[in-house]
């Protein structure tokens, strides 16, 4: 395998060590093995996915959502009580001395 990654090197004027990364990670991705990753990159081949995971996942569809209804919410109504105001009377006498 060091020869094919070192031939993938120098086809790709890139590191030897990054190739390898990029190998392996491909390789997880798709589901097949590093030599198959750098033997179709040594040949200009595209590596085919051999798990179909590897695919973007699937938005639903409407048609294919529950749709759940929630029960209406009665909403409780709390009356504020009228405020009674106090009334103060202030009785005072004014005292005059004459001095």
């Amino acid at each position: 395998m060091s020869d094919l990654v070192n031939k993938v090197a120098e086809l790709l004027n890139a590191p030897v060590d990054l190739v390898q990364r990029s190998a392996e990670a491909r390789a997880a991705a798709s589901g097949t093995t590093v030599d198959a990753v750098l033997s179709s990159w040594a040949g200009g081949e595209s590596v085919a996915s051999a798990a179909p995971a590897a695919e973007a996942p699937k938005e639903e569809t409407p048609a294919e959502e529950e749709v759940v209804e929630e029960a209406p919410v009665e909403e409780e109504v709390v009356e504020e009580a009228p405020v009674e105001e106090e009334v103060v009377e202030v009785v005072g006498e004014i005292v005059e001395e004459e001095v």
